[in-house]
């Protein structure tokens, strides 16, 4: 392929009291180009002396310009896209980072390889279809919005670089498919009050059973369960603090202070039975310990939750233990997640006597560590077809009401 020429022009132009550079080239198409460039200097007289003094600027912003454009049409957008990740992964934290390469890797390279297109050669069409391209593969939509987010941090990169003008990525749309918005209905599963003993009594005589109980009676994300630390419990008062988490990114466990959100800082009170269940917990470690001796796992968090080498778990493993162990027992597939819904449900449905809300939408939001009561009610909230099928009478009961305060005050 020819190499491309870009010859750019340079003017100073006013807008908005700041002097622009306003910039005049073709592209690789041969179809003109006018990028406003912001200089950040104020406009103080507008006069021919005031422009000779920004001249210097001038040409300086003209030929980053054409050294950008030369530069991007050389590059791949797959080389750009890892080397920004590589430039740039200092700025995130680890799981963080480790995410972003494995997104790079396995979608935005496997997709773009083939094609070879160069960086100032993606357009809006070619990143649509790559959004399309992921829901035919099967993916969801918070997985697709996980990738854009990635392919903007790319573009904007490059733009504020100035090796591209036109920013594919703020017009791309990303239409969701009929048939991934139907199914994002039923993403979510949880289990109904009537079957929470149900899965209890399945998991009472495994190892899953204190995780499951701790899981559902807190709302505790999975990386939150497995994070639990002995330091941050205790016993005696009663108290347990959610302050580290222990997530997985691809086969590696990754241990870390920070948690999801700031929300998600919390303490809980433990119940009488939540205490002695991690009692237990905390001898059969310390028994196990004994057993394996200086086999014994030596790991420099002290975990709640262990195998019974010492060694912490890994939440893909543990998950498809937690399903194997439903499937076996005849209960449907779930997902160690599906535990934290299973909480906000539950406490969305609980009722008083009266049939009123036996918690708050903020009691909820801030024992499930949510930013916002919309993420609380908007996402995990589930109500149970039992309180749905009583909603019409309590609304004929309220008319009926209404009605006969009207009628007695006749």
């Amino acid at each position: 392929m020819k190499k491309q020429e870009f010859k750019v022009k340079a003017t100073l132009q006013k807008k908005n009291n700041f002097w622009y550079v306003v910039c005049d080239y073709k592209d690789g198409d041969g179809k003109r180009k006018q990028p406003w460039l912001k200089t950040g200097i104020p406009v103080k007289t507008g006069s021919d002396r005031e422009k000779n003094k920004l001249a210097p600027l001038l040409e300086e912003k003209r030929k980053e310009l054409e050294l950008s454009l030369h530069t991007s049409s050389d590059i791949l957008f797959i080389d750009y896209a890892q080397q920004w990740i590589n430039d740039n992964a200092f700025r995130y934290a680890e799981v963080t980072a480790e995410r972003y390469k494995d997104i790079i890797r396995s979608n935005i390279i496997k997709y773009f390889k083939p094609l070879k297109l160069k960086l100032n050669e993606v357009t809006k069409k070619d990143l649509e279809s790559f959004y399309q391209h992921l829901y035919k593969e099967g993916k969801k939509s918070s997985t697709v919005g996980h990738i854009r987010k990635v392919v903007g941090n790319i573009f904007h990169a490059a733009e504020d670089n100035e090796l591209i003008i036109d920013n594919p990525y703020s017009k791309a749309k990303c239409i969701v498919p009929t048939e991934v918005k139907n199914n994002q209905k039923k993403r979510f599963d949880y289990l109904k009050a009537s079957e929470v003993n149900m899965v209890l009594e399945i998991v009472q005589a495994d190892f899953l059973y204190p995780m499951v109980y701790i899981a559902i009676n807190y709302g505790l994300r999975p990386s939150e369960l497995l994070g639990l630390r002995w330091q941050s419990i205790d016993l005696e008062q009663g108290k347990m603090k959610i302050n580290f988490s222990a997530v997985q990114v691809r086969s590696k466990m990754v241990y870390k202070k920070t948690l999801k959100t700031s929300y998600s800082y919390r303490s809980f009170m433990l119940s009488n039975e939540a205490i002695e269940i991690l009692k237990k917990v905390k001898i059969e470690q310390e028994r196990e310990a004994n057993y394996y001796g200086n086999s014994y796992y030596k790991q420099e968090h002290d975990f709640v939750f262990l195998k019974p080498n010492g060694e912490p778990y890994h939440e893909g493993a543990l998950n498809k233990s937690f399903q194997r162990s439903l499937e076996k027992n005849g209960f449907r597939k779930m997902r160690l997640y599906d535990l934290r819904h299973t909480c906000c449900s539950l406490m969305i449905n609980a009722r008083t006597k009266e049939g009123n809300p036996l918690f708050s939408s903020r009691e909820i939001m801030e024992y499930m560590g949510h930013g916002s009561i919309d993420t609380t009610m908007n996402i995990y909230a589930h109500v149970e077809e039992k309180i749905q099928n009583e909603i019409p009478n309590k609304i004929v009961a309220l008319i009926n009401g209404k009605k006969n305060e009207r009628d007695t005050a006749c």
